[in-house]
């Protein structure tokens, strides 16, 4: 069957990306997830600003074997339409009824991902021992890497080793970072 599928879709409106069903992509057994009961919604109090909850999700769906994360709606209005389902769905964007727009949470978090990891980068294993942190490390194909953090707590002075190369900095409170070398 696997040499019909080249990959599988999933629309988050249920669980979680650790809610985990098994696929076998090229007769191997790996965690993907079923969905996600997290919008964006557009009556969200948290709509422009919940980015840390979109980095984690992000980083959580990445890190259970799915090659992307896709946003389905890239702008709606100030109601969440056109939407013909049954959720009160925001977009990366919201039209205002005074025609200005307004970047939602997710977009500003999607963006760390899309811009800094390259289509076919891999993976690879880092670790942390800052509680609550949550990070994804890739080798881009052109040889760079990128590292994108999530801290969904209070703000932490952070220090990146790699290579035996060193950075120290501090990442607020509620926020998403990206390092790429």
């Amino acid at each position: 069957m696997t040499k019909y599928v080249d990959g599988v879709a999933w629309h988050g409106y249920e669980g979680t990306p650790r809610s985990n069903e098994r696929c076998a992509p090229e007769g191997s057994q790996h965690r993907l997830f079923t969905g996600l009961k997290e919008g964006p919604f557009i009556d969200d109090p948290d709509y422009e600003k919940d980015w840390a909850k979109w980095g984690g999700i992000f980083t959580d769906v990445l890190e259970n074997w799915c090659r992307c994360a896709i946003a389905w709606n890239l702008m709606l209005d100030a109601r969440g339409k056109p939407n013909l389902g049954p959720f009160t769905c925001g977009g990366l964007v919201t039209l205002r009824d005074d025609g200005s727009l307004l970047k939602s949470g997710q977009c500003h978090a999607l963006r760390h991902f899309s811009r800094h990891l390259q289509r076919d980068g891999r993976r690879i294993g880092s670790a942390a021992n800052a509680p609550g942190l949550r990070h994804l490390a890739v080798q881009n194909p052109d040889g760079g890497f990128a590292l994108v953090m999530t801290n969904p707590g209070e703000g932490r002075d952070l220090r990146v080793v790699y290579a035996g190369q060193q950075i120290s900095f501090s990442l607020p409170r509620n926020a998403v970072a990206t390092l790429a070398w």
